[in-house]
């Protein structure tokens, strides 16, 4: 994935300044890999991800946890972050991952579809904003994920 997305950047560099443009690996939740992610350096102003909550949660398949947390490693709280949630697969789990984010990490999460223009909106796709707006919280819960004592109720 990282060659591919490395060649991408490279096909494109004449629309834009190829010198900000840097591919590294990011395992979710893994602080070696945010900290690889040099000569940037987190907080990050502006974080975009896409078809990233699709399994539901179990401590088998720890996604949405680790999502939690390393957006939690990437974003301050001037951090805008935008994710595309794919509800093809598993709505109640982006239902859940978006509660959970709320409830527990410290994100408000705003839903924003009527921001999108009609012919770049797609059904079973929810685009939300989320910051980070009790870092407290946020890193109560990334310590606790740690420590393997986070649960989520639902």
């Amino acid at each position: 994935m990282v060659a591919h997305l490395q060649r991408n950047v490279q096909h494109n560099a004449a629309l834009f300044n190829p010198t900000r443009a840097v591919v590294r690996p990011l395992r979710w939740g893994q602080a070696a890999d945010v900290q690889g992610l040099a000569p940037f350096r987190p907080p990050f102003s502006l974080i975009v991800g896409s078809d990233l909550v699709y399994y539901s949660y179990s401590e088998a398949t720890p996604h949405s946890r680790l999502l939690l947390l390393a957006l939690q490693q990437l974003a301050g709280p001037e951090s805008n972050i935008y994710l595309a949630l794919s509800l093809h697969h598993n709505p109640q789990e982006v239902e859940n991952f978006l509660r959970w984010a709320q409830d527990t990490w410290g994100f408000s999460v705003q839903r924003i579809k009527q921001d999108i223009p009609a012919e770049y909106q797609v059904h079973d796709v929810l685009v939300v904003r989320m910051q980070l707006v009790h870092a407290d919280a946020a890193a109560a819960a990334a310590a606790q994920a740690r420590a393997g004592t986070l649960e989520r109720g639902y």
